[in-house]
């Protein structure tokens, strides 16, 4: 992959964020029902514009989350999960078929 045309350091993205409701997510171990906040990013200098979403807790907690990075790389899948024995995170990243 190349980031040197155009280069994608120091991208610069505008954000806007929204809440859009509560919904009964899924998680590993158990149910709950968490904020939906959705994040538009683009950027101008490359026509680039994605929406991440963050489903987060009455504390700010994220639980779950898609994020895009970079328009060269696939999204990146975000869960935690906890139980009364251990808390750990599970990272999932699904690449495209065609990106070997």
């Amino acid at each position: 992959m190349s980031f040197r045309n155009p280069r994608l350091d120091n991208l610069k993205v505008t954000s806007i964020y929204e809440e859009n409701g509560k919904f009964d997510v899924e998680l590993v171990f158990s149910n709950k029902n968490l904020q939906l906040v959705e994040e538009q990013i683009e950027s101008e200098t490359i026509a680039w514009s994605q929406t991440n979403e963050y489903w987060i807790d009455n504390n700010n907690f994220v639980w779950k989350s898609t994020q895009y990075v970079s328009p060269k790389l696939p999204p990146i899948h975000y869960r935690v999960a906890k139980n009364h024995y251990k808390n750990f995170i599970l990272f999932l990243i699904k690449m495209p078929r065609d990106a070997h």
